[in-house]
Protein backbone atom coordinates (compact mmCIF):
# COMPACT_ATOMS: atom_id res chain seq x y z
CA UNK A 1 0.00 0.00 0.00
CA UNK A 2 2.67 2.31 0.95
CA UNK A 3 4.31 1.70 -2.32
CA UNK A 4 1.38 2.40 -4.61
CA UNK A 5 0.51 5.47 -2.32
CA UNK A 6 4.41 6.77 -3.24
CA UNK A 7 3.92 6.26 -6.88
CA UNK A 8 0.23 7.72 -6.84
CA UNK A 9 2.15 10.74 -4.70
CA UNK A 10 4.71 11.35 -7.49
CA UNK A 11 2.74 11.12 -10.36
CA UNK A 12 0.24 13.54 -9.03
CA UNK A 13 3.68 15.98 -8.50
CA UNK A 14 5.05 15.72 -11.92
CA UNK A 15 1.90 16.31 -13.75
CA UNK A 16 1.81 19.46 -11.44
CA UNK A 17 -1.97 18.63 -11.26
CA UNK A 18 -4.32 17.62 -8.06
CA UNK A 19 -2.29 15.26 -5.41
CA UNK A 20 -5.30 12.51 -6.87
CA UNK A 21 -5.15 13.07 -10.44
CA UNK A 22 -7.10 10.46 -12.23
CA UNK A 23 -5.74 8.53 -15.48
CA UNK A 24 -8.34 10.10 -17.90
CA UNK A 25 -7.20 13.51 -16.69
CA UNK A 26 -5.47 15.40 -20.00
CA UNK A 27 -1.85 13.89 -18.98
CA UNK A 28 -0.64 13.10 -22.50
CA UNK A 29 3.10 12.73 -20.89
CA UNK A 30 2.39 10.38 -18.21
CA UNK A 31 4.02 6.97 -20.53
CA UNK A 32 6.88 9.38 -21.08
CA UNK A 33 7.69 10.13 -17.16
CA UNK A 34 7.10 6.86 -16.04
CA UNK A 35 11.23 6.44 -15.65
CA UNK A 36 11.16 9.98 -13.88
CA UNK A 37 8.12 8.37 -11.27
CA UNK A 38 9.78 5.10 -10.85
CA UNK A 39 12.87 6.78 -9.56
CA UNK A 40 10.92 8.51 -6.76
CA UNK A 41 9.33 5.91 -5.97
CA UNK A 42 12.17 3.58 -5.42
CA UNK A 43 13.94 6.71 -3.49
CA UNK A 44 10.93 6.95 -1.22
CA UNK A 45 10.23 3.32 -0.63
CA UNK A 46 13.63 2.70 0.38
CA UNK A 47 13.49 5.86 2.59
CA UNK A 48 15.99 7.87 1.08
CA UNK A 49 15.58 11.49 0.26
CA UNK A 50 14.31 12.54 -3.50
CA UNK A 51 14.97 15.70 -5.84
CA UNK A 52 13.50 16.15 -9.07
CA UNK A 53 12.73 19.10 -11.17
CA UNK A 54 9.72 19.00 -14.06
CA UNK A 55 7.96 22.10 -15.59
CA UNK A 56 7.36 23.76 -19.04
CA UNK A 57 8.43 25.75 -21.84
CA UNK A 58 5.82 28.01 -23.95
CA UNK A 59 6.62 30.01 -26.94
CA UNK A 60 3.66 31.97 -28.12
CA UNK A 61 2.48 33.61 -31.16
CA UNK A 62 -0.81 36.30 -31.75
CA UNK A 63 -2.03 38.26 -34.60
CA UNK A 64 -5.45 40.22 -34.23
CA UNK A 65 -7.98 41.66 -36.28
CA UNK A 66 -10.03 44.11 -34.51
CA UNK A 67 -10.72 44.47 -30.18
CA UNK A 68 -8.21 46.09 -28.15
CA UNK A 69 -5.13 44.74 -29.53
CA UNK A 70 -6.12 45.21 -32.95
CA UNK A 71 -3.28 44.69 -35.19
CA UNK A 72 -1.22 43.12 -32.84
CA UNK A 73 1.57 40.71 -34.73
CA UNK A 74 4.15 39.14 -32.77
CA UNK A 75 5.66 36.54 -30.07
CA UNK A 76 4.05 37.74 -26.96
CA UNK A 77 4.77 35.26 -25.12
CA UNK A 78 8.28 33.01 -24.15
CA UNK A 79 8.22 31.71 -20.50
CA UNK A 80 9.66 29.04 -18.64
CA UNK A 81 7.66 27.08 -15.34
CA UNK A 82 10.56 25.03 -13.56
CA UNK A 83 8.79 22.62 -10.79
CA UNK A 84 10.61 21.67 -8.03
CA UNK A 85 10.13 18.32 -5.99
CA UNK A 86 11.42 17.19 -3.02
CA UNK A 87 10.16 13.83 -1.10
CA UNK A 88 11.75 13.39 2.14
CA UNK A 89 10.31 10.16 2.52
CA UNK A 90 6.94 8.25 1.51
CA UNK A 91 4.55 10.74 3.68
CA UNK A 92 6.23 13.82 3.19
CA UNK A 93 6.95 16.14 0.36
CA UNK A 94 7.32 19.71 -0.80
CA UNK A 95 6.60 21.08 -4.45
CA UNK A 96 6.74 24.54 -5.77
CA UNK A 97 6.36 26.07 -9.18
CA UNK A 98 8.27 29.31 -10.57
CA UNK A 99 6.82 31.39 -12.95
CA UNK A 100 9.93 33.47 -15.63
CA UNK A 101 9.29 35.21 -18.33
CA UNK A 102 9.91 37.98 -20.85
CA UNK A 103 8.03 41.37 -20.50
CA UNK A 104 7.22 43.50 -23.15
CA UNK A 105 10.24 45.71 -22.59
CA UNK A 106 12.85 42.57 -22.62
CA UNK A 107 12.90 42.43 -18.52
CA UNK A 108 12.92 39.06 -16.55
CA UNK A 109 9.41 38.47 -14.65
CA UNK A 110 9.46 35.92 -12.04
CA UNK A 111 6.50 34.66 -9.93
CA UNK A 112 5.39 32.24 -7.79
CA UNK A 113 2.73 29.85 -9.24
CA UNK A 114 2.55 27.93 -5.99
CA UNK A 115 5.06 26.48 -3.12
CA UNK A 116 2.75 23.90 -0.29
CA UNK A 117 4.16 20.78 1.49
CA UNK A 118 2.48 17.45 1.64
CA UNK A 119 1.77 15.43 4.34
CA UNK A 120 0.04 12.01 4.06
CA UNK A 121 -2.16 11.69 7.51
CA UNK A 122 -3.56 8.17 5.84
CA UNK A 123 -3.72 6.28 2.97
CA UNK A 124 -6.98 7.94 1.58
CA UNK A 125 -6.17 11.62 2.85
CA UNK A 126 -3.17 14.40 2.09
CA UNK A 127 -2.92 17.50 4.07
CA UNK A 128 -1.46 20.38 2.07
CA UNK A 129 -0.06 23.73 3.50
CA UNK A 130 0.85 26.68 1.71
CA UNK A 131 0.26 28.59 -1.43
CA UNK A 132 -2.14 25.98 -3.93
CA UNK A 133 -4.62 26.70 -6.15
CA UNK A 134 -8.18 26.91 -4.89
CA UNK A 135 -10.21 23.32 -5.46
CA UNK A 136 -13.06 25.37 -7.41
CA UNK A 137 -13.55 23.42 -10.82
CA UNK A 138 -10.94 21.59 -12.88
CA UNK A 139 -9.11 24.02 -15.36
CA UNK A 140 -6.86 26.11 -12.81
CA UNK A 141 -6.14 22.94 -10.92
CA UNK A 142 -5.41 20.45 -13.46
CA UNK A 143 -5.91 21.60 -17.47
CA UNK A 144 -3.78 25.33 -17.20
CA UNK A 145 0.00 23.85 -17.63
CA UNK A 146 0.10 24.72 -21.74
CA UNK A 147 1.15 21.36 -22.58
CA UNK A 148 -1.67 19.70 -21.03
CA UNK A 149 -4.18 22.53 -22.25
CA UNK A 150 -5.43 21.58 -25.75
CA UNK A 151 -6.01 25.07 -26.96
CA UNK A 152 -3.50 27.86 -26.93
CA UNK A 153 -5.48 30.11 -24.93
CA UNK A 154 -7.47 29.43 -21.25
CA UNK A 155 -11.12 29.61 -21.42
CA UNK A 156 -12.67 33.84 -20.80
CA UNK A 157 -13.17 34.46 -17.28
CA UNK A 158 -9.95 31.79 -16.05
CA UNK A 159 -7.49 34.58 -15.62
CA UNK A 160 -7.44 37.94 -13.60
CA UNK A 161 -10.57 40.36 -12.85
CA UNK A 162 -12.52 36.26 -14.05
CA UNK A 163 -15.40 34.49 -12.30
CA UNK A 164 -12.74 31.49 -11.26
CA UNK A 165 -10.60 31.81 -8.45
CA UNK A 166 -6.97 30.83 -9.00
CA UNK A 167 -4.77 30.58 -5.43
CA UNK A 168 -4.95 31.12 -2.01
CA UNK A 169 -2.65 30.70 0.92
CA UNK A 170 -3.77 28.54 3.73
CA UNK A 171 -4.32 24.70 4.54
CA UNK A 172 -6.26 21.59 2.06
CA UNK A 173 -7.23 18.20 2.87
CA UNK A 174 -7.14 15.94 -0.47
CA UNK A 175 -8.74 12.31 -0.87
CA UNK A 176 -9.90 9.78 -2.52
CA UNK A 177 -12.50 6.72 -1.25
CA UNK A 178 -15.11 4.44 -2.63
CA UNK A 179 -18.87 4.86 -2.61
CA UNK A 180 -19.40 1.39 -3.38
CA UNK A 181 -17.74 0.52 -6.16
CA UNK A 182 -18.12 4.24 -6.91
CA UNK A 183 -14.69 6.37 -7.17
CA UNK A 184 -14.77 9.91 -5.86
CA UNK A 185 -12.56 12.48 -4.87
CA UNK A 186 -12.05 15.39 -2.44
CA UNK A 187 -11.12 18.24 -1.46
CA UNK A 188 -11.88 21.09 1.11
CA UNK A 189 -9.88 24.23 2.36
CA UNK A 190 -9.77 27.33 4.10
CA UNK A 191 -7.05 30.01 3.26
CA UNK A 192 -6.69 33.98 3.92
CA UNK A 193 -9.13 34.80 0.89
CA UNK A 194 -9.91 37.61 -1.78
CA UNK A 195 -9.16 41.03 -1.65
CA UNK A 196 -12.09 43.57 -2.35
CA UNK A 197 -10.62 46.61 -4.20
CA UNK A 198 -12.19 49.70 -6.11
CA UNK A 199 -11.96 49.24 -9.60
CA UNK A 200 -12.52 51.33 -13.04
CA UNK A 201 -15.62 49.24 -13.23
CA UNK A 202 -16.78 49.05 -9.42
CA UNK A 203 -15.65 46.13 -7.17
CA UNK A 204 -13.11 43.76 -8.48
CA UNK A 205 -12.43 40.18 -6.44
CA UNK A 206 -8.33 39.22 -6.52
CA UNK A 207 -8.03 35.76 -5.99
CA UNK A 208 -4.19 35.54 -6.68
CA UNK A 209 -3.14 33.74 -3.19
CA UNK A 210 -2.03 36.30 -0.45
CA UNK A 211 -0.58 36.72 2.33
CA UNK A 212 -2.56 39.32 3.77
CA UNK A 213 -5.52 38.72 5.30
CA UNK A 214 -7.04 42.60 5.89
CA UNK A 215 -10.50 41.50 7.00
CA UNK A 216 -9.43 38.86 9.47
CA UNK A 217 -11.81 36.33 8.29
CA UNK A 218 -10.96 33.61 6.20
CA UNK A 219 -12.23 31.76 3.14
CA UNK A 220 -13.51 27.75 3.05
CA UNK A 221 -14.52 25.56 0.02
CA UNK A 222 -13.71 22.60 -1.47
CA UNK A 223 -14.89 19.94 -4.96
CA UNK A 224 -16.26 16.95 -4.97
CA UNK A 225 -16.14 14.51 -7.54
CA UNK A 226 -17.71 11.63 -8.35
CA UNK A 227 -16.87 8.47 -11.48
CA UNK A 228 -20.19 7.19 -12.35
CA UNK A 229 -19.00 5.76 -14.84
CA UNK A 230 -15.59 4.67 -16.30
CA UNK A 231 -13.60 7.64 -17.53
CA UNK A 232 -16.25 9.94 -16.84
CA UNK A 233 -15.68 12.59 -13.54
CA UNK A 234 -18.57 14.88 -12.87
CA UNK A 235 -17.90 17.68 -9.96
CA UNK A 236 -19.43 20.42 -7.73
CA UNK A 237 -17.55 23.18 -5.78
CA UNK A 238 -18.24 25.69 -3.15
CA UNK A 239 -16.09 28.54 -2.11
CA UNK A 240 -17.36 30.97 0.23
CA UNK A 241 -16.04 34.32 2.39
CA UNK A 242 -16.01 38.07 3.26
CA UNK A 243 -13.76 40.61 2.32
CA UNK A 244 -13.40 44.37 4.09
CA UNK A 245 -13.32 47.68 1.94
CA UNK A 246 -13.57 50.76 3.53
CA UNK A 247 -14.80 54.31 2.52
CA UNK A 248 -16.14 57.35 4.02
CA UNK A 249 -18.03 59.83 2.91
CA UNK A 250 -19.32 63.14 4.18
CA UNK A 251 -22.71 65.60 3.45
CA UNK A 252 -23.65 68.82 5.02
CA UNK A 253 -27.11 70.68 5.80
CA UNK A 254 -27.22 70.07 9.66
CA UNK A 255 -25.80 66.05 9.13
CA UNK A 256 -23.41 64.09 7.74
CA UNK A 257 -22.97 60.42 7.04
CA UNK A 258 -20.08 58.73 7.70
CA UNK A 259 -19.76 55.24 5.70
CA UNK A 260 -17.62 53.35 7.95
CA UNK A 261 -17.26 49.67 6.21
CA UNK A 262 -18.66 47.81 3.14
CA UNK A 263 -18.22 44.18 3.91
CA UNK A 264 -18.53 41.85 0.52
CA UNK A 265 -20.15 38.00 1.08
CA UNK A 266 -18.26 36.30 -1.38
CA UNK A 267 -19.72 33.55 -3.12
CA UNK A 268 -18.06 30.68 -5.61
CA UNK A 269 -20.41 28.42 -7.06
CA UNK A 270 -18.72 25.73 -9.89
CA UNK A 271 -19.91 22.42 -11.52
CA UNK A 272 -17.56 20.73 -14.09
CA UNK A 273 -17.35 17.33 -15.97
CA UNK A 274 -14.62 15.67 -17.91
CA UNK A 275 -15.24 12.50 -19.94
CA UNK A 276 -12.06 10.59 -22.12
CA UNK A 277 -12.70 7.49 -24.24
CA UNK A 278 -10.43 6.73 -26.49
CA UNK A 279 -8.92 9.69 -28.58
CA UNK A 280 -11.91 11.48 -27.58
CA UNK A 281 -11.89 14.27 -24.95
CA UNK A 282 -15.04 16.48 -23.53
CA UNK A 283 -15.04 18.60 -20.47
CA UNK A 284 -16.75 21.42 -19.58
CA UNK A 285 -17.29 24.20 -16.48
CA UNK A 286 -19.68 26.40 -15.17
CA UNK A 287 -18.27 29.28 -12.79
CA UNK A 288 -20.42 31.65 -10.80
CA UNK A 289 -19.07 34.27 -8.40
CA UNK A 290 -21.34 36.42 -6.60
CA UNK A 291 -20.38 39.22 -4.54
CA UNK A 292 -22.96 40.97 -2.65
CA UNK A 293 -21.90 44.06 -0.22
CA UNK A 294 -23.21 45.01 2.84
CA UNK A 295 -22.70 48.67 4.23
CA UNK A 296 -22.72 49.57 7.53
CA UNK A 297 -23.18 53.45 8.29
CA UNK A 298 -22.93 55.98 11.22
CA UNK A 299 -25.76 58.50 10.38
CA UNK A 300 -24.79 62.01 13.10
CA UNK A 301 -28.09 64.18 12.89
CA UNK A 302 -27.68 67.69 14.58
CA UNK A 303 -30.07 67.77 17.10
CA UNK A 304 -30.40 71.38 19.15
CA UNK A 305 -26.58 71.53 18.51
CA UNK A 306 -25.88 68.09 19.38
CA UNK A 307 -25.66 64.95 17.43
CA UNK A 308 -27.14 61.97 17.48
CA UNK A 309 -25.92 58.53 15.98
CA UNK A 310 -27.43 56.19 14.34
CA UNK A 311 -26.29 53.18 12.48
CA UNK A 312 -27.77 51.13 9.75
CA UNK A 313 -26.96 48.14 7.62
CA UNK A 314 -27.91 47.66 4.39
CA UNK A 315 -27.63 45.36 0.85
CA UNK A 316 -25.74 48.13 -0.59
CA UNK A 317 -24.93 45.83 -4.45
CA UNK A 318 -24.88 42.85 -5.56
CA UNK A 319 -22.18 41.97 -8.56
CA UNK A 320 -22.16 38.52 -10.57
CA UNK A 321 -19.58 37.00 -12.89
CA UNK A 322 -20.38 33.73 -14.67
CA UNK A 323 -18.20 31.97 -16.98
CA UNK A 324 -18.61 28.22 -18.88
CA UNK A 325 -17.01 26.36 -21.64
CA UNK A 326 -17.66 23.35 -23.18
CA UNK A 327 -14.61 21.37 -24.93
CA UNK A 328 -13.92 18.95 -27.45
CA UNK A 329 -10.84 17.57 -28.80
CA UNK A 330 -9.76 14.34 -30.65
CA UNK A 331 -6.58 12.37 -31.36
CA UNK A 332 -6.74 10.82 -34.85
CA UNK A 333 -5.68 6.94 -34.35
CA UNK A 334 -2.27 6.08 -34.93
CA UNK A 335 -1.49 9.87 -35.60
CA UNK A 336 0.18 12.80 -34.05
CA UNK A 337 -2.62 15.17 -35.29
CA UNK A 338 -5.11 16.40 -33.16
CA UNK A 339 -8.06 18.50 -33.13
CA UNK A 340 -9.78 20.81 -30.61
CA UNK A 341 -13.19 22.83 -30.48
CA UNK A 342 -14.05 25.45 -27.47
CA UNK A 343 -16.99 27.51 -27.00
CA UNK A 344 -17.87 29.80 -24.14
CA UNK A 345 -18.71 33.04 -22.67
CA UNK A 346 -18.10 35.55 -19.51
CA UNK A 347 -20.45 38.04 -17.87
CA UNK A 348 -18.39 40.39 -15.65
CA UNK A 349 -19.58 43.70 -13.68
CA UNK A 350 -17.12 45.85 -15.30
CA UNK A 351 -18.27 47.69 -18.72
CA UNK A 352 -17.29 45.95 -21.70
CA UNK A 353 -16.01 42.58 -20.51
CA UNK A 354 -19.49 40.70 -21.69
CA UNK A 355 -18.22 38.75 -24.63
CA UNK A 356 -19.22 34.59 -26.06
CA UNK A 357 -16.28 33.19 -27.68
CA UNK A 358 -15.40 29.81 -30.18
CA UNK A 359 -12.01 28.23 -30.53
CA UNK A 360 -11.16 26.08 -32.87
CA UNK A 361 -7.86 24.26 -33.67
CA UNK A 362 -5.32 21.67 -34.74
CA UNK A 363 -2.44 20.07 -32.40
CA UNK A 364 0.92 18.03 -33.81
CA UNK A 365 2.99 16.35 -31.29
CA UNK A 366 6.25 15.99 -31.68
CA UNK A 367 6.27 13.65 -28.74
CA UNK A 368 4.03 13.00 -25.89
CA UNK A 369 5.04 16.43 -24.43
CA UNK A 370 6.18 18.46 -26.97
CA UNK A 371 3.10 20.18 -28.93
CA UNK A 372 2.77 22.71 -31.81
CA UNK A 373 -0.85 24.23 -31.41
CA UNK A 374 -2.35 26.78 -34.27
CA UNK A 375 -5.80 28.06 -33.17
CA UNK A 376 -8.44 30.52 -35.13
CA UNK A 377 -9.83 32.18 -32.13
CA UNK A 378 -13.13 34.66 -32.56
CA UNK A 379 -14.95 36.89 -29.44
CA UNK A 380 -18.15 38.56 -29.11
CA UNK A 381 -18.69 41.23 -26.49
CA UNK A 382 -21.70 42.46 -25.90
CA UNK A 383 -21.28 46.08 -26.92
CA UNK A 384 -19.31 45.33 -30.19
CA UNK A 385 -16.64 46.86 -29.18
CA UNK A 386 -13.82 44.24 -27.89
CA UNK A 387 -14.89 42.20 -31.19
CA UNK A 388 -11.86 40.40 -32.37
CA UNK A 389 -10.34 37.62 -34.64
CA UNK A 390 -7.19 36.15 -33.87
CA UNK A 391 -4.73 33.63 -34.47
CA UNK A 392 -2.64 31.97 -32.03
CA UNK A 393 0.02 29.76 -32.55
CA UNK A 394 1.70 27.80 -29.41
CA UNK A 395 4.85 25.33 -29.50
CA UNK A 396 5.24 24.16 -25.27
CA UNK A 397 7.15 21.47 -24.00
CA UNK A 398 6.79 20.20 -21.30
CA UNK A 399 9.49 17.72 -19.51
Amino acid sequence: MKKFKTKLLSAAVILASSSMAMAYEDAPSLESLQQQINALTKDASEGENGFHMAGYFTLNYQSVDGGNYDGRNDFNKASFMPIFMYQMNDKISFEAELEIGTGSEGETDVAMEYAYANIDLTDDLTLVAGKFFVPVGQFKQNIHPSWINKAVSAPMGFGHGGAAPATDVGLQLRGGSYVGDMPIKYAVYFGNGAAIEEGHGGLEVDNEGMTNDSDGTKNFGGRLAIVPVPNLEIAFSYMGGQGGLEQAEATGGGFFVEELTITPDLDVLGADFAYRQGGLTLRGEYIKMELSTFSTQAIHEEDDGDFELETETYLASDNVWTTWYLQAAYRFDQSNWEGVVRFGDFESQVPGSDASHWVVGVNYYFAPTVIAKVNFESQDSIDDSRDSDQILAQLTYGF
